[in-house]
Formats: C-alpha cells, sequence, structure tokens
C-alpha cells in the first residue's frame, strides 16, 4: 500500500495496483513558483522521476539539465526512497494527486505538521480503519 501517515496515524492508503504514479503540487513559500514532482512505484520503492517548475527557485538544482513544456521547465530525475517526508504548509497550498484525483495535504495533518509518504503492508485492521476514516 501506498501510506500517507502523520503522527503515526494512518492518514490515506491506496493499493499499489491502483497506483501508477503520484503527484506531489505546491507553490514555492519564498519564491511564489509552482512545483510539481512526480513519483513513481517502482516494486517495493517510491522514484521521484520529474520535478517541474514555472522559474528556479532556491533549493532548485541550478545546474540540472532542463528542458521545456510550455510555461513549465521540467527535470528528469532518478531519485529513490524508502520513504520520504513533506511538512504540510502554513502558508501556502499543497495538493497530493494519485492517478490525478487530487486532495489537499490539509486532509492528512495540520499546517507544521510532518506527513511521511512510504509503501507499507497494513493488516486487516489497519485496512479497515483507513478506508472508514
Amino acid at each position: 500500500m501506498l501510506v500517507f501517515e502523520a503522527d503515526n496515524d494512518i492518514k490515506h492508503a491506496q493499493d499499489l495496483e491502483s497506483v501508477d504514479s503520484f503527484e506531489i503540487n505546491y507553490v514555492h513559500s519564498y519564491e511564489g513558483t509552482e512545483i510539481k514532482q512526480k513519483y513513481e512505484i517502482d516494486e517495493e520503492k517510491i522514484v521521484q522521476s520529474e520535478e517541474r517548475f514555472k522559474y528556479h527557485a532556491s533549493g532548485i538544482d541550478p545546474t540540472a539539465n532542463t528542458t521545456r513544456d510550455g510555461d513549465w521547465f521540467i527535470i528528469e530525475v532518478d531519485r529513490e526512497f524508502e520513504s520520504f517526508s513533506f511538512k504540510v504548509s502554513y502558508s501556502t497550498q499543497q495538493v497530493v494527486a494519485i492517478n490525478g484525483e487530487e486532495m489537499a495535504t490539509n486532509e492528512f495533518a495540520d499546517s507544521g505538521q510532518s506527513v511521511e509518504v512510504k509503501i507499507d503492508e497494513l493488516n486487516a485492521i489497519e485496512k479497515f480503519f483507513t478506508i472508514h476514516k
């Protein structure tokens, strides 16, 4: 299962068979540029495959080989993660998009809280309570 967890509480989980890819989309808190990070599932790992942005901002690799798609700069990456975390923003909208279905990150946690993204096996009780929240 693809699991989003905050404070050791599963906030969202989805069967891996139904996940082709997912994105975390946000507006850079200081620079104000839109950023889209694309992730794919590769067996038991999460792989970031792409980062899109409207213009360079702090934290974006200025030496990376970029291409253009309309208004977007694109960096192809190959970053593998067992898990990773992101903090829910106080000031900007963040969205997780799984197969095109968008969910605001503040549905997972309060502003300032960390959300861990990982692949995990859930037992039957965890699956039931995650589905019936």
